[in-house]
């Protein structure tokens, strides 16, 4: 037996339904692509710290080096006073301890950097594993400030979406008329042959207060989405000015390390003098250069801290 049957149907009344179907459907597609949007900022983000970090391991190494050189030149210096009889023994011994304390920290910046820069390439999709050298970049801060950020725009969408689901819900409210025809069914078809057409009218006249409830429910969920982006965007404006109050701070700290790096310096300079003509011992030396030493790495992470504010404030200003 062959049973079959075809039948078609024609919207003479309320074919928005179509239109609604097609508004929802562009209103998904766009909260789609705003999600894909915040993971692709979220992972700069994550990308751009990483890279900072890497930045400042490689900065320390790169200082670790310059202050071997310089403990390399002073050794010189003593080592050529001790054959003098200007100085002794043990101011060698001292700048050997340094230089070995030195090539640790070296060590641990190069050790830090393979790590850091492992993280970032697994961030990146790199399967690279070899210590390769970074070009340094500056984050720089975007301004002026976006009133339409990327973060309050889901929340726009899905306000758009529960007032387009309450329209399209509404719809079977109104009247419907539809034309159809009917192929019937084909059972025995070898002895008859035919069609039906027709009309039909559908018209909801009472729902138990279904409708109402369902605006009700609409409404609400207005509401809360509307709390919800008040929140956010009044978290992302104080974390932006957070970020700015931080920078203002880091500056005013930049500029006192650097007149301390400029003070050790004079007094570096003065006493590598004393030290060659036998006038100061290298304890001395050794101290105030252990300062400087300090003073550098403050300055390194500061301004490596500074980097990170600024990539936070960009990240919320978006």
């Amino acid at each position: 037996f062959l049973h079959a049957g075809v039948t078609w149907t024609q919207p003479l009344l309320g074919n928005t339904s179509y239109k609604m179907a097609q508004e929802q459907s562009r209103i998904n597609t766009e909260i789609a692509r705003n999600h894909i949007r915040l993971e692709e900022h979220q992972l700069e983000r994550a990308v751009t710290e990483q890279y900072l970090l890497c930045l400042l391991d490689q900065t320390q190494t790169a200082f670790a080096d310059s202050v071997g050189a310089v403990l390399v030149r002073q050794e010189a210096i003593v080592r050529r006073l001790v054959e003098n009889g200007l100085a002794k023994e043990s101011d060698l011994r001292l700048l050997a301890i340094e230089q070995e304390a030195n090539e640790e920290l070296r060590l641990s910046a190069r050790q830090s950097y393979h790590t850091h820069l492992m993280d970032l390439n697994l961030l990146c999709g790199i399967g690279d594993t070899a210590d390769v050298p970074l070009a340094d970049i500056g984050v720089e801060l975007h301004i002026p400030f976006r009133y339409n950020s990327l973060f309050t725009e889901q929340y726009r969408l899905d306000s758009l979406n529960t007032a387009a689901s309450l329209r399209s819900w509404n719809l079977q409210y109104k009247p419907r008329l539809d034309f159809f025809v009917n192929g019937g069914d084909y059972a025995g078809w070898y002895r008859h042959f035919g069609w039906s057409a027709g009309l039909t009218f559908r018209w909801t006249i009472f729902d138990g207060r279904q409708k109402r409830w369902k605006e009700r429910q609409a409404e609400w969920q207005q509401q809360s989405i509307r709390a919800y982006k008040e929140n956010a965007e009044y978290q992302r404006q104080m974390r932006l000015r957070q970020c700015l109050a931080e920078l203002d701070k880091y500056d005013q700290r930049a500029d006192a390390l650097q007149r301390q790096l400029s003070g050790y310096d004079e007094v570096l300079s003065a006493y590598a003098k004393e030290v060659e003509a036998g006038q100061v011992s290298v304890l001395d030396y050794i101290t105030v250069l252990r300062s400087k030493i300090q003073a550098e790495r403050d300055c390194l992470l500061l301004r490596t801290n500074r980097q990170l504010v600024v990539a936070t404030y960009n990240y919320w200003n978006y």
